[in-house]
């Protein structure tokens, strides 16, 4: 059976059998696939495992072929770019796993996209490296993500546009939105912090709270303009390191 090398971001894994393991990655080559791993466990688990935590960046060596459950079989990491460090917060690992879950749910299989690839490599290369608040980074992400997938927020929040229409995907006047799904007051105001501030938005003085709940209503708006429901297992962890 043919191998192929490919390059990818490690989104997830999980157990499968005595000895398997599932590993989620998002390719340059390949786009969003599982493969299957006999190394990340057992006895073998030592030489390989350190590379497979979420969102480590990875080369690695897959066997083509049918496998368990169709997928490529994991033969070799040959090169090891970046990854979750032993020493990451409890917080940024919450994040991480967050992060890699939500790509998951967002991104078909072997559908390939050098260009999304390319944007998580760096926005994901930012979290990894030197992350001082990880929440505002997740915020911002997935605006930002929001913007990669083609559904990027327009307008900015001013005093004539003080509220943001979710489906519309606008900020707006009071009469212009419509329905539950139009965000105002000081919630629509960090909306445009967010989208003006970048990665350096100054988001010290929002609350636990009010983080958590702009984050809901940032899901909403993937779920909106993606079409998909985005009921991750991740959330409820994530909504108690927020507060």
């Amino acid at each position: 059976m043919a191998v192929e090398v490919v390059s990818g971001i490690v989104l997830g894994s999980r157990e499968y059998g005595e000895r398997g393991m599932v590993v989620q990655l998002y390719t340059r080559e390949l786009g969003r696939v599982g493969v299957m791993s006999y190394a990340g466990r057992g006895n073998d688990g030592a030489k390989l495992s350190p590379f497979l935590r979420v969102l480590s960046t990875v080369r690695v060596a897959l066997r083509l072929g049918r496998h368990a459950e169709g997928m490529p079989k994991l033969v070799d990491v040959e090169e090891w770019e970046r990854g979750a460090q032993r020493g990451w917060s409890c917080e940024k690992m919450v994040v991480g796993c967050f992060i890699g879950e939500l790509i998951q749910r967002l991104l078909e299989e072997r559908v390939p996209n050098e260009d999304f690839y390319l944007f998580l490599v760096e926005r994901l290369g930012l979290f990894t490296a030197e992350t001082q608040d990880e929440v505002v980074f997740l915020m911002v992400f997935l605006l930002d993500l929001a913007k990669s997938l083609g559904y990027a927020p327009q307008g900015e929040y001013t005093v004539s546009n003080r509220y943001f229409d979710v489906a519309h995907g606008a900020f707006c006047g009071r009469g212009e939105g419509e329905g539950a799904d139009v965000i105002a007051g000081a919630d629509a105001a960090v909306w445009g912090r967010l989208l003006d501030g970048h990665y350096l938005a100054d988001l010290h003085d929002v609350d636990g709270s009010q983080r958590c709940r702009v984050l809901y209503q940032e899901l909403r708006y993937l779920e909106v303009h993606s079409g998909l429901r985005l009921s991750l297992r991740s959330l409820e962890v994530l909504k108690e390191l927020v507060g």
